[in-house]
């Protein structure tokens, strides 16, 4: 192994043999990490000059163990070739630079790549003019071969930059050996997405056999570029990440000139804002918008083509298949419900359909009648209707349909019971009932593959329930009613039938507020045996589904009209004797919720709520009560970033395997109804939840995005360079597409996200661009917008505020000015949004922010001043302009009643009042910071501020104002990146915690395009889970690279050391997923051995001892489960508030 400093060092390392670092590793149970070496020896060499590349090359073939490493360095303006040499069967002492280096040509002294070739010794330089092939160099002297034509491919779409682009990254494919001895492929990768191929041949003159483009990419490419080795005789499959776009993988065939993409992996970095949205486009109440309608949305990516508009959601993921189907007046007229049944071979619409077609019958249920649409699963294939008669009864309103394992269809109306097969001869059965109305029913397959069918009546006697089953006798297919009827003392809602302990089960759901329990042996009459209240006369059952467990009964999930899912625990004793017990309640949404098994997941069930759906899981084991994973599932589309899956009408599910032939079309897919469209999806059989970014392109960078309520949209400014280039432009060579000059250009747009955007929509969709801007000055830049309602006595304005810098590179002194400008959005006769300049207000210098004081006055930092000014409701006009000077730029400014937060640029945070026109300084953090960014809690008078260092500080507001006017830091976060905003987020409702001292939760973004939450937590949470995390910090499982100092630190948490009041959620996630309760045991009651003691708590016993008390100041009730309660509360803790 090499290591090299970017100049004067080069260290050479040999290592062990995989085999005795990996005994080391696995073998030894007590070791730790000073314990592990894998270094046998090691060489420093002074190099002089700075080192621009180091590469290994390939050795000859005569030498195997033949060691070549080459460095380029450079010196004075002068760039050598520096190898150094060994053996690596000898001691790493032994390597020697080879002679004093060899010069380069000037035209390859500052190399972008350095490719070893296979053979040979040899190897590539890539510079931006040229590309060299160096042979020879064990020789003692180098000998190349240069390649021009690489360079001349033109920029390809047209780029805003004065630069030409440069080679980043290049990969190998994989081939057979024997083609490696004396040729070589590479794939070559330019920055803006071309892909060129390259083959080398040591005995071709010239040594380049083959070079031609390999197709566009049409992304971005910085160093992450790889090929997967798929073995020799295949396709080579290319890998690229984005650079502040979306990356993917290409598939790259033999002589054909464009890659085909395979997949698309999301990228959004770089985030410059972000904003949640609540209440968009919903009806429901105040109160409880922010719980179920809660969106996050960020600035991410930059220029023309990648900058874009992301909505972050995360839940479980369901990939759209095929193209959206538009059922039209099948879907009109309200539907009530609608099923899903495959069907492996049918002959099609009428007796002179030639073959048979596979494919899913949808039966959609109105309130008068049933429509039938057949969807092919070819892929060529459209849906029709159905419109012959094919044995289901469509005069009617159906209430429930499915199918056996013969694969026979049935269908249940409100006066019909219909059991028929499209792919046998079977003779169908048919039956119906006189003055009386099927109210409800249910169709169960149960293990001795038998289906059972429920049925409740409705007649003049009330209501009856009855049992059948579904069977075939001499090629006919049968219903024979089992046992007894049952007479209904309270009008049903819902039935369900389940298998339980080898015994069946039926649920009545009543409109009571009770679910009525009965069970029976196989093939003997139903029961009632429990009944169970729950406990409101709004919570009414409307669908009931369940989860098994291994060995313990099942949890029966029991959807309610109140937006409440109630989760029972149903098991039986020795006796017989069901009992019933509360598993869990959760809060969903407002209005009624479905639930319906998931046919792809025993653990998971699906709910639909608010016009959404959702997915539900617990643990198979019932022994304790984890928190409910609830996730929302978001539908994407493969083919269109900006897929918007609106709102539910319906939805349904097809059964796992009943189409047979191997066919993806409908097993455990999603038919999802939107309006009159419908779409089919997979549903992700993973339980992880996923990241769902679903992308808004926007013409530009986008630097801020704010959500207008009142207008109901996105309302975004963007920068964006454009550049008198054209097509037949060339520069000096004769190459295409250079640029002759460029031009900064701002501007804002309105967007509607509940409208699907695609790639191509920022370019038909002009008029979402329409100029607001009367007269733009040259290189001004939009930094921000602000929305603003100045009032008088009987009028409310509406108002946006955009602050912008423009930029004076021309000019002699390099100043740069700055402007407000105050825009009115009017709408039109059609709905739409236009923006119209009001006012422009010229500055000496840029406002780098600007916020709202009160009704009618504005506060923005202008340069290194905080001003102050009011606008005159009666004239229209600004007075009374008031400043201050500040030390640094303010960086964000925000107000809370009569404080002003300025986060400057050098001197952290500084909290002002404003009185009597003029600002008072009232507090200030006592440590400088470069400060980004803040966000006050009121509930705990905190102040959350942000800063270049990657720290997040919790600064103490105190009611008065004290002698040093210090506001106290009383904690430090220390992350990985740099949190550029923040904003406040509502855990949904069904995160029920258990513990009462959870505060308020964060969102931020990162730098980084990371993504983080925070939660304040008060001391006694905080205290238990640091104590935790001071445990795992010194377990190798949890933290495989511990602090050199870990085990002469504390395991009581110190709340002196403010850095220490930070828990990290990531370890405390590690801990769970990587043992969990047996994880947190083993480091109670482990012993630690005489080489690694601790500083306190030694002992298991006093660890114990101080871990449950720790517990019992923490959780509400004390744990009757021990630490398997304590880890639910940690998960439950960590649930994502997103």
């Amino acid at each position: 192994m090499a290591v090299a400093g970017h100049e004067n060092t080069l260290i050479l390392y040999s290592l062990k043999s995989m085999e005795q670092m990996r005994y080391e590793v696995e073998m030894e149970k007590n070791l730790h990490y000073d314990a592990f070496m894998p270094i046998n020896g090691m060489k420093h060499f002074k190099v002089e000059g700075t080192i621009l590349k180091m590469e290994f090359l390939h050795p000859p073939k005569d030498g195997a163990s033949h060691v070549n490493l080459l460095l380029i360095v450079s010196k004075n303006g002068k760039t050598r070739l520096l190898l150094y040499e060994w053996d690596c069967l000898s001691n790493i002492r032994s390597a020697e630079l080879k002679g004093n280096g060899l010069p380069i040509e000037p035209e390859d002294q500052l190399p972008l790549l350095l490719i070893p070739l296979t053979f040979a010794a040899a190897f590539m330089l890539v510079s931006e003019r040229r590309i060299s092939v160096y042979q020879d160099i064990l020789s003692g002297s180098a000998k190349s071969h240069v390649h021009h034509a690489v360079h001349d491919e033109s920029p390809e779409p047209a780029s805003s930059s004065r630069r030409w682009p440069v080679w980043t990254q290049w990969a190998r494919p994989m081939r057979s050996e024997h083609y490696g001895e004396t040729r070589d492929q590479v794939f070559l990768c330019r920055e803006d997405g071309v892909v060129r191929f390259i083959i080398i041949n040591e005995k071709k003159q010239g040594m380049f056999d083959s070079s031609h483009s390999a197709g566009m990419l049409r992304v971005n490419i910085n160093t992450a570029f790889a090929t997967i080795d798929l073995g020799s005789g295949v396709y080579d499959l290319l890998v690229a990440g984005g650079d502040m776009c979306d990356g993917g993988s290409w598939t790259f065939l033999p002589r054909i000139s464009s890659p085909d993409g395979f997949t698309k992996f999301p990228n959004w970095t770089p985030i410059a804002d972000i904003e949640m949205a609540n209440n968009i486009n919903s009806d429901t109440s105040e109160c409880c918008a922010t719980a179920y309608r809660q969106r996050l949305f960020a600035c991410t990516g930059r220029g023309l083509k990648n900058g874009s508009i992301t909505e972050f959601r995360y839940g479980t993921l369901a990939s759209k298949i095929g193209a959206t189907v538009d059922l039209g007046d099948a879907a009109r007229g309200g539907v009530l419900d609608m099923w899903a049944l495959p069907v492996s071979a049918w002959s099609g619409e009428g007796d002179e359909a030639e073959g048979t077609e596979k494919g899913v019958l949808l039966l959609i249920s109105h309130v008068n009648d049933t429509e039938l649409v057949f969807l092919p699963s070819a892929e060529d294939a459209d849906p029709y209707s159905i419109i012959q008669d094919i044995g289901f009864d469509v005069d009617t309103r159906t209430i429930a349909a499915g199918s056996t394992e013969a694969d026979f269809l049935i269908q249940v109306t409100s006066r019909t019971i219909r059991a028929m097969s499209l792919e046998s001869s079977a003779r169908p059965y048919a039956s119906s009932i006189q003055n009386e109305n099927i109210v409800a029913a249910c169709i169960q397959r149960v293990p001795n593959k038998t289906t059972l069918l429920l049925t409740i009546i409705h007649n003049e006697q009330g209501y009856q329930l009855h049992q059948g089953h579904i069977g075939v006798e001499n090629n006919c297919i049968t219903y024979e009613k089992l046992g007894k009827t049952i007479i209904l003392t309270s009008e049903p809602t819902c039935v369900s039938i389940r298998w339980i302990s080898d015994r069946i089960f039926a649920f009545v759901g009543t409109v009571n507020g009770t679910l009525q329990i009965y069970h029976a042996e196989p093939g003997a009459s139903l029961s009632r045996q429990y009944e169970h209240s729950f406990g409101d006369e709004y919570a009414v059952c409307d669908s009931i589904a369940a989860i098994t467990s291994r060995s313990d009964g099942q949890l029966i999930i029991c959807g309610l009209r109140n937006g409440e899912v109630q989760v029972l625990k149903c098991t039986t004793d020795d006796s017989g004797v069901t009992i019933v017990t509360i598993w869990d309640r959760l809060e969903i949404g407002t209005m009624a919720v479905r639930v319906t098994n998931d046919t792809t997941r025993a653990t998971r069930v699906i709910l639909s709520c608010d016009q959404t759906m959702y997915s539900l899981e617990y643990s198979t084991q019932f022994a304790l009560r984890p928190p409910a994973k609830v996730n929302k599932i978001w539908i994407t589309d493969p083919n269109s970033s900006g897929f918007f899956q609106g709102q539910l009408s319906c939805f349904t599910q097809a059964d796992f395997g009943t189409l047979r032939g191997g066919s993806d079309f409908c097993t455990g897919s999603i038919f999802y109804l939107r309006e009159t469209q419908l779409f089919i999806a997979s549903l992700s059989k993973d339980s992880q939840p996923y990241m769902v970014p679903r992308r808004l392109p926007i013409k530009g960078t986008p630097t801020r995005v704010i959500f207008s309520k009142r207008l109901n949209r996105l309302i975004i400014v963007y920068n964006k360079t454009t550049s008198s280039l054209t097509h037949l432009q060339q520069d000096g060579r004769g190459r295409k597409n250079v640029p002759r000059s460029r031009m900064l250009q701002s501007g804002i747009v309105c967007i509607d996200p509940d409208q699907e955007q695609n790639e191509g929509d920022s370019e038909a969709r002009g008029d979402r661009y329409a100029p607001a801007i009367k007269e733009q000055n040259i290189g001004e830049r939009f930094l921000g917008i602000l929305e603003w309602f100045p009032s008088d006595k009987k009028n409310e304005y509406h108002i946006f505020v955009i602050h912008s810098m423009i930029e004076r590179e021309r000019s002699p002194s390099h100043e740069s000015k700055g402007r407000l400008l105050l825009i009115s959005p009017t709408t039109d006769e059609v709905g739409k949004i236009k923006f119209h300049e009001k006012k422009a207000i010229e500055l000496e210098a840029p406002v780098w922010t600007v916020a709202c004081f009160g009704s009618n006055s504005l506060v923005y930092a202008c340069g290194n001043d905080l001003v102050m000014q009011t606008l005159d409701m009666g004239t229209k006009k600004f007075y009374q302009q008031t400043r201050t000077s500040m030390r640094s730029r303010g960086n964000y400014i925000s107000v809370y009643g009569s404080y002003v937060y300025v986060s400057t640029a050098a001197q952290s945070l500084s909290i002002y009042t404003f009185e009597d026109q003029k600002f008072s300084l009232q507090f200030s953090d006592s440590i400088e910071r470069p400060s980004i960014y803040h966000l006050y809690d009121p509930k705990q008078s905190v102040v959350l501020a942000s800063d270049m260092s990657n720290r997040l500080a919790g600064l103490w507001q105190p009611p008065q104002v004290r002698m040093d006017r210090c506001a106290p830091t009383v904690f430090e976060a220390n992350l990985s990146a740099s949190v550029t905003r923040l904003c406040r987020i509502s855990r949904p409702p069904w995160h029920q915690q258990s513990s009462d001292h959870v505060g308020e939760a964060f969102i931020g973004s990162g730098v980084d395009g990371t993504i983080y939450q925070f939660i304040l937590l008060d001391k006694s949470s905080w205290m238990l889970l640091r104590f935790v995390q001071n445990m795992m910090m010194r377990n190798l499982v949890v933290c495989p690279f511990p602090r050199h100092d870990i085990y002469e630190r504390h395991l009581e948490p110190d709340e002196k050391k403010k850095h220490h009041m930070q828990i990290d959620g990531d370890i405390l996630e590690r801990l769970l997923d990587r043992g969990g309760e047996s994880l947190l045991q083993e480091m109670l009651c482990e012993e630690p051995d005489t080489n690694h003691k601790l500083v306190d708590f030694h002992t298991a016993a006093d660890r114990q001892a101080r871990f449950w008390d720790l517990v019992r100041g923490a959780i509400r009730d004390s744990p009757d489960n021990g630490l398997a309660a304590v880890i639910d509360w940690m998960r439950e803790l960590l649930l994502p508030a997103l």
